[in-house]
C-alpha cells in the first residue's frame, strides 16, 4: 500500500511538471522571440527556458550559447543584456490574456543598454503597444530618438519638476533635446542677477550642445537610412571630437574634412559659420555678441542640420 502511494505521489509530481512546462511553452517562446528583437549585435543566443527545482527553491533556468558555446546566463552576459532578458521574460507574462491589466508601466529600461538593443526595444515595444498602453518613464534621450528614427507611433512627453516640486509637461516637439537646450540657453539670458561673461559661456555652452545634438539626429537617420549598422553609426560620432568635427560628419560624412566645413556651412544661411565660431569661442571664455540673436540663429541651423 505504501508502495503504491509513493508511486502516485510520483506520477502525480511527474504530470504537474508536464503541466507548468506546457503552460510556461507560450510564454518561452515569445521571451525567446523578443530576446532575438532585443539582442541586434549581441552574440548571445537564448535557449531553452524551463522551470527547475521542488518547494521553496524552485527557479527559472535559463540556457544560453555565445558564438555557439553553452554557458550559463548571469555568468556571460554584461549588464545590459540581463536588462534586455528581463524584459524579455517580463513582456510575455505581463501582457498574458488572463491578465486583467490592458496597460503597462515601465520604468527607464534603457540603462546599461547599448545603442544597438536600444533600437531593438523600441521595436519590441511597438509591438506590445498594439494589445496594451504602454507607458515608459525614462532620462536617456535614446529611446525616444530610436523611436523617431524608425517611425513609430508614440507620444512622447517631456516631464519636468521645477521649484516647489511643481510638474510641468510638455509635448514631443518642446521635448526635443535640442531645443531643449535652446530654450534653457533663452532662459539664462533673462537672468539678471548673472554676470554677463558667466551668462555668454553658459549659453555658448548650450548652443554647442544643440548643434551637436542636431548633427547626431542627422547622423542616425543617415545611416539609418542607408542601411548601416548601428554600431558603426555610433562609433563614427564617438570618434568625432569637438563640434567641428562632428559638423564635419553630418553635412561631408567625414570627420576629418574640416577645412571644408565653411563653404558647407555658407549653404546653411548666411549666419551659420558665424554661430559656431561665437559659440565655440564663447563656450572657452571668449567675448559673444548679442546672445539672443545668437541663440535664435543657432535655432535655425539646428533645425537645418536636423534635416538630413
Amino acid at each position: 500500500m505504501f508502495a503504491a502511494l509513493k508511486t502516485a505521489i510520483a506520477k502525480l509530481l511527474e504530470f504537474g511538471k508536464e503541466i507548468r512546462a506546457d503552460k510556461l511553452a507560450p510564454v518561452a517562446a515569445e521571451a525567446t522571440t523578443i530576446w532575438n528583437t532585443l539582442r541586434q549585435d549581441s552574440n548571445v543566443q537564448l535557449g531553452a527556458i524551463k522551470l527547475a527545482g521542488t518547494g521553496t527553491t524552485r527557479r527559472v533556468d535559463l540556457d544560453v550559447e555565445v558564438d555557439g558555446v553553452p554557458g550559463a546566463a548571469l555568468s556571460v552576459m554584461s549588464q545590459g543584456e540581463l536588462h534586455s532578458l528581463a524584459l524579455a521574460l517580463f513582456l510575455p507574462r505581463a501582457t498574458m490574456p488572463e491578465s486583467p491589466f490592458r496597460f503597462l508601466v515601465i520604468d527607464d529600461p534603457v540603462q546599461s543598454m547599448d545603442p544597438a538593443k536600444v533600437y531593438g526595444l523600441a521595436q519590441v515595444l511597438a509591438q506590445v503597444a498594439k494589445h496594451r498602453q504602454v507607458i515608459v518613464f525614462t532620462h536617456d534621450d535614446r529611446l525616444p530618438a530610436a523611436v523617431r528614427h524608425l517611425q513609430l507611433d508614440a507620444r512622447i512627453l517631456a516631464v519636468s519638476r521645477l521649484a516647489r516640486s511643481q510638474v510641468t509637461l510638455s509635448s514631443d516637439r518642446d521635448g526635443d533635446p535640442g531645443q531643449r537646450y535652446l530654450s534653457d540657453a533663452l532662459a539664462i539670458t533673462h537672468d539678471e542677477n548673472m554676470a554677463r561673461t558667466v551668462q555668454a559661456t553658459i549659453v555658448c555652452n548650450l548652443i554647442r550642445d544643440a548643434l551637436e545634438y542636431a548633427c547626431h539626429e542627422r547622423i542616425r537617420i543617415r545611416g539609418f537610412r542607408a542601411g548601416t549598422s548601428i554600431t558603426d553609426t555610433e562609433a563614427a560620432i564617438s570618434e568625432a571630437e569637438g563640434l567641428r568635427s562632428t559638423l564635419a560628419l553630418a553635412l561631408l560624412g567625414d570627420r576629418k574634412r574640416v577645412r571644408e566645413l565653411n563653404g558647407e556651412l555658407s549653404k546653411l544661411g548666411p549666419t551659420a559659420a558665424r554661430v559656431v565660431s561665437a559659440a565655440n569661442n564663447g563656450s572657452h571664455g571668449g567675448a559673444a555678441s548679442d546672445l539672443a540673436v545668437l541663440i535664435e540663429d543657432a535655432r535655425r541651423l539646428a533645425g537645418k542640420l536636423s534635416r538630413p
